[in-house]
């Protein structure tokens, strides 16, 4: 195994943004804003209505084709990319702060997971088309489709295998009755004939000793294939895992670092680790080519070699890093404002929606990207930026 470990940075972590996103309106008149230097123009942005008491979306946003789906205070919205003109409002629950850890996109339909329910929509026009309770809470955990599956994590903690056509359960997995003291499933992943679950196994109730673990699973069954476990007890994985070739991508939060398992042994293949002081990534990195590029909570964005963990580049961002994804020729990384790292490594990061009063708030979500174009929801509404 390949370690490459990085300079000490203080410990400077996000605060998840907590103002409203409840409901949305049309596109504002001024579609179009030039950028100032270094910084992405502004194609298009929706307003929403402000209502201090509650959050906006901090989950992950689904794309497909040109179209981009974000949760709301009520429900899903499904947006056109290029324009910002909505195509459809999904109304599923009453008013409320908006918690599911992601949407997902498969085919004609659009899943999402709020409280203790499952909710199926027609992708084309947001119809319901099922829901069901899965009898403990989902909010906060993953989900991901896989051929005619829907896989969700709860707080129970367990997988559930949904048939995506119907909602019936095909099958079911708790965490391995083993560990004594519990623990939490953070995230999916899936290649062919096998799904990927991250977790942390718990030596203390409240998970302040912890050790990140991966499961692999027989998908139409749920039998584990095979496990792998950290040998730190001061580790994590997850929320989610990227497959990329034979290996999937994991960040550790807890160990400061993301690291690659081979996915058909769980061998440890590589591991990039930060500083002893720090938090690591909340999420995997994204790959493209041979390099695979991560924001984390050490306030760096990172370029490493994929297959070995060596590390091209790091530049600093200027906070912690809670979302970050590739658009064209730039990283995108969320710390309540976005910073926008060159991918050659060389040129000067630049910052845009920093100011918490501004008319367009600040970034609070994950990132779409559809072509060139990214898609995020700050304190205020949505927002589209090109990557030119």
């Amino acid at each position: 195994m390949k370690t490459s470990r990085l300079m000490s940075v203080p410990v400077v972590r996000g605060v998840t943004a907590v103002l409203a996103l409840s409901s949305l309106l049309a596109c504002d008149e001024s579609r179009a804003t030039p950028p100032r230097s270094g910084q992405l123009p502004i194609v298009w942005r929706l307003v929403g209505a402000s209502d201090p008491g509650a959050a906006s979306w901090s989950g992950r946003p689904a794309s497909e084709d040109e179209q981009v789906f974000f949760e709301t205070a009520t429900g899903v919205v499904a947006i056109d990319s290029p324009t910002g003109v909505v195509a459809w409002k999904a109304s599923l629950w009453r008013d409320k702060r908006p918690t599911s850890f992601n949407i997902v996109v498969q085919a004609d339909r659009v899943f999402v997971n709020e409280l203790d329910s499952v909710f199926a929509l027609a992708r084309g026009d947001g119809r319901r088309l099922w829901s069901r309770s899965v009898g403990a809470p989902v909010n906060f955990h993953h989900a991901i489709a896989s051929g005619d599956l829907l896989l969700t994590t709860t707080y129970q903690p367990s997988v559930v295998a949904l048939d995506a056509e119907s909602g019936a359960t095909r099958w079911e997995l708790t965490l391995p009755a083993s560990w004594d003291s519990g623990g939490i499933l953070t995230g999916l992943g899936a290649s062919g004939d096998t799904i990927y679950v991250a977790a942390n196994e718990y030596f203390i109730w409240n998970g302040a000793e912890k050790r990140g673990a991966l499961l692999a699973l027989d998908r139409a069954t749920g039998r584990v294939l095979w496990s792998w476990s950290a040998s730190d007890r001061h580790s994590s994985a997850g929320p989610r895992i990227v497959v990329s070739g034979p290996l999937l991508l994991v960040g550790d939060a807890y160990g400061n670092s993301f690291f690659a398992v081979d996915r058909f042994t769980g061998e440890e293949r590589c591991r990039v680790t930060g500083a002893a002081d720090s938090f690591g990534p909340e999420e995997p990195p994204e790959v493209r080519g041979d390099t695979a590029y991560v924001g984390s909570n050490d306030r760096f964005v990172y370029a490493v070699d994929v297959s070995t963990g060596a590390v091209f580049w790091r530049r600093l961002a200027g906070g912690s890093v809670s979302h970050s994804a590739v658009c064209g020729p730039y990283v995108l990384a969320n710390m309540l404002a976005l910073a926008v790292v060159p991918r050659d490594g060389h040129r000067a990061v630049s910052l845009m929606l920093s100011e918490e009063n501004g008319a367009d708030g600040f970034p609070t979500s994950g990132i779409a990207v559809v072509g060139d174009i990214a898609v995020f929801a700050t304190s205020r509404g949505i927002i589209a930026v090109r990557c030119t």
